[in-house]
């Protein structure tokens, strides 16, 4: 007899003293009855948790890409977040939205700002200081400009 087949006889015999017990002492004992998952009812119970996991990862890894808006960038979070956790409180949402939203940010200044500004904000709030940064700091942004300069003699005329 090898050391596995010792193991699995261990383990039938306890099944076996289990299942010989009568039911009230099952219920005294507070064991749950024994139960039998099919292969299907098992591929639905992994099938609801895997798509789980792979939403929670999608959460963890979005970031602020510089092509799309604040506001995309908020929606994306907030039906990534409803997705993962749809029985959270308001007041849990919206502390873990605001947390990843200034850590997403692809704008490291603008993320700086908002830990320093909003820090009292809820996440809309958060948001809403955002996009105001983001106002004030594309209209400060010097305009691009293209000036055409026209080549003078050293009398002053200019050529042409």
């Amino acid at each position: 007899m090898r050391y596995y087949d010792v193991d699995v006889d261990i383990e039938r015999k306890q099944a076996q003293a289990i299942a010989s017990f009568p039911d009230s002492i099952t219920q005294l004992l507070c064991l749950p009855p024994p139960m039998r998952i099919s292969g299907d009812s098992y591929a639905v119970a992994m099938g609801t948790v895997m798509p789980l996991t792979g939403a929670m990862r999608r959460f963890d890894s979005r970031r602020h890409q510089d092509s799309e808006s604040l506001q995309e960038f908020e929606q994306a979070l907030r039906l990534l977040h409803r997705e993962v956790w749809p029985t959270k409180t308001p007041e849990q949402r919206d502390s873990e939205l605001k947390r990843r939203f200034v850590e997403r940010l692809s704008n490291t200044e603008m993320a700086h700002y908002l830990r320093l500004h909003a820090r009292d904000c809820d996440f809309t709030a958060t948001v809403l200081k955002a996009c105001q940064y983001a106002d004030t700091a594309e209209s400060i942004r010097p305009k691009k400009s293209v000036r055409i300069l026209k080549k003078t003699d050293s009398r002053g005329s200019s050529r042409g």
